[in-house]
């Protein structure tokens, strides 16, 4: 339940993220936008729990089309780290899309490409939340509550007053 309530709050969020993005030219008059175009860029499957959440979300904000809005979205998926730049670059290129969501482990990539694009939005689900520019929207995950907690049972767990933590790479949300 709260996976789809979250994920339908930050897909809400896009939608508003883009709209504001829309006005940022001085002085003109611009009426709101009639639709905009998502690219979800993703390290894996969306049939992943957090990945089918912002799925079903992002397909609810289509048919209900807020304020008149329409929705259309692309997902990618499977997309390593050392591609992520070259994939979005790919999809910022073609010119049809607001929004470039990008997760967890590409902010680097976001750090290059929301200059050369500063006209998309670009949004990176994760923590963080290095201040990168006006276009780049972060979406933070609280994995520091988690870990406390899981802390606090490990350490009533131990027999050693040990305890350690082992990463698969290294990742901002892990390095905090």
């Amino acid at each position: 339940m709260r996976v789809r309530w979250m994920s339908s709050v930050v897909a809400v969020l896009m939608v508003v993220g883009t709209m504001i993005c829309g006005s940022w030219s001085e002085g003109a008059d611009e009426a709101a936008p009639k639709s905009v175009r998502i690219a979800v860029v993703n390290s894996l499957i969306k049939e992943l729990p957090w990945n089918t959440g912002l799925v079903q979300a992002l397909e609810r904000v289509s048919e209900e089309k807020p304020f008149g809005l329409t929705v259309k979205w692309d997902f990618v998926e499977n997309v390593s780290n050392a591609d992520a730049q070259r994939v979005m670059n790919e999809l910022a290129k073609t010119g049809k899309y607001d929004i470039i969501w990008g997760h967890d482990p590409y902010p680097e990539a976001v750090k290059v490409l929301s200059k050369k694009y500063p006209d998309i939005l670009w949004v990176i689900a994760g923590a963080g939340n290095e201040v990168i520019g006006p276009n780049v929207y972060w979406v933070d995950e609280f994995l520091h509550e988690a870990g406390y907690l899981c802390g606090m049972i490990a350490g009533m767990m131990t027999k050693t007053d040990v305890v350690s933590v082992v990463a698969s790479y290294p990742y901002p949300p892990i390095n905090l």
